[in-house]
């Protein structure tokens, strides 16, 4: 009888439980978890990155004009 791939992951689970414990499931576990958080992360940063130039060239523009606006009210205010 030719054992299938279900028996053959359980039985490489069971040896690597029996030979590196619960700390060290927990470990390669933790391990998994941070390398998917690490690989999926620029999937979350590219968009904000984006996000905050879009507001900081618009801050860049708003500043512009209050900074003209405010010298044109100096000039003004400076004229009899």
């Amino acid at each position: 009888m030719h054992p299938n791939i279900y028996d053959d992951v359980m039985r490489a689970l069971t040896q690597f439980v029996s030979h590196y414990g619960a700390w060290g499931i927990t470990m390669v576990v933790l391990v998994v978890m941070l390398t998917a958080l690490w690989v999926l992360l620029p999937l979350a940063v590219y968009p904000l990155y984006g996000s905050v130039h879009r507001c900081s060239r618009e801050l860049r523009v708003l500043n512009r004009k209050i900074d003209q606006l405010l010298i044109n009210t100096a000039i003004e205010s400076k004229e009899p």
